[in-house]
């Protein structure tokens, strides 16, 4: 391209010889070319300026492009998801940190390799599935699936991929960005785990309350009494729930369970607690909270908490039987009314003896002496 200033030169040369041309035909001629090469020179000036224009907004553009390759490599690099890319045949072409942290292996480990690397034995198909929907311009979103790490260890994963296109719009491989979601697989399985535990034992809790329900039933002789056992017996499990609740159902101190079932009738002098502290499980929580609860209540009807200066002793001990250990719990009852002979059967004697057999293949041994009740309570111990 000419510049300007050459066509601006020639028409200052031009003029200069028509001013010194005596002939009038050739100044005007002269003059003629004078003024088309002063046009010619701005016309060259706009082309020049129009080009140079041109020429910064292509290297503006230019630089803006490479600045935001720049920013959207360093996205890839220092992104925590993994984000591989693919030719037309499944080979390996780019591989992030984010792709090394997951699988184990460093890009030169795998670029160039097919991606089948990564799937585990037993789904072979999987990806071979995905390129034949990618070449037809399909996009996978949100495909949860397994894959299989350098050290041959599994991982939960979740692929988006998407078809890499040329200027023709031709598929010519895929990117994929996968997630690990190994911590939300384990949440929701923790969760899905937790509700089977909720929901058994909230159908162990309303089988129980129905068998409350239909025993104090058969063992009240009126309303108000019927109304009183099962408030009674309900707030018993109750509280025995709240305290498995408060150790996450991982196990109760007993000397705490003793005093929150005996809470109710304590005043400070009329119980005496003493032994180890040890924790048990939560199916023996339940079932001694549910024997102490009628010791308790009977006590407090008709034995020895039931007048003043009456006290209730309840101490436990671990004893070696050969084969493991076994806990013993004495409830001892003094200085309470004298204590009849003859005791007739009851829905809460019943549960006295027979829970702890039935449900902790344990021993009751219920004495009704004249100078007061005394229960011994023996059942395999194992430390939680």
């Amino acid at each position: 391209m000419l510049f300007p200033d050459y066509f601006a030169d020639r028409a200052k040369q031009c003029l200069g010889l028509a001013k010194r041309m005596r002939n009038p035909k050739l100044a005007e001629t002269f003059a003629e070319r004078a003024r088309v090469l002063t046009q010619t020179a701005m016309e060259a000036e706009r082309s020049l300026g129009r080009a140079l224009t041109d020429r910064f907004r292509i290297e503006t553009a230019l630089r803006e492009s490479e600045q935001q390759l720049r920013w959207l490599a360093s996205i890839v690099e220092s992104s925590h998801d993994a984000i591989i890319s693919v030719d037309s045949r499944g080979i390996i072409t780019t591989w992030n940190n984010g792709a090394e942290l997951l699988y184990g292996f460093a890009s030169d480990e795998v670029i160039g390799r097919p991606i089948n690397i990564l799937v585990p034995p037993d789904r072979p198909h999987e990806d071979r599935r995905f390129l034949e929907r990618l070449k037809c311009g399909e996009r996978i979103e949100d495909h949860e699936t397994v894959r299989q790490r350098k050290d041959g260890s599994r991982v939960d994963v979740s692929l988006m991929i998407s078809p890499v296109k040329d200027a023709e719009g031709n598929v010519v491989g895929a990117s994929a960005i996968v997630r690990n979601i190994t911590e939300r697989k384990r949440a929701e399985a923790r969760e899905k785990m937790l509700m089977a535990e909720l929901d058994h034992r909230v159908k162990n809790v309303l089988s129980r309350v129905d068998m409350v329900l239909m025993s104090s039933r058969i063992g009240s002789s009126s309303i108000d009494e019927f109304t009183r056992s099962v408030k009674g017996r309900i707030q018993s499990m109750a509280a025995a729930h709240y305290l498995l609740s408060q150790k996450g159902w991982h196990g109760v101190g007993l000397e705490a369970l003793v005093r929150n079932q005996l809470a109710p009738y304590a005043t400070g002098a009329n119980v005496t607690i003493s032994g180890t502290d040890i924790a048990l499980p939560p199916a023996k929580i339940q079932a001694v909270a549910r024997v102490l609860h009628e010791l308790a209540t009977n006590a407090a009807k008709y034995g020895a908490l039931s007048i003043p200066g009456g006290r209730v002793s309840v101490s436990w001990d671990r004893k070696p039987d050969g084969k493991g250990t076994n806990l013993i719990l004495i409830w001892r009852e003094i200085d309470g009314p004298p204590v009849a002979s003859e005791i007739h059967s009851s829905y809460g004697i019943d549960l006295i003896r027979n829970l702890i057999p039935h449900e902790l293949g344990g021993k009751v041994d219920l004495v009704f002496q004249s100078e007061g009740v005394s229960c011994k309570i023996e059942f395999p111990f194992e430390q939680v």
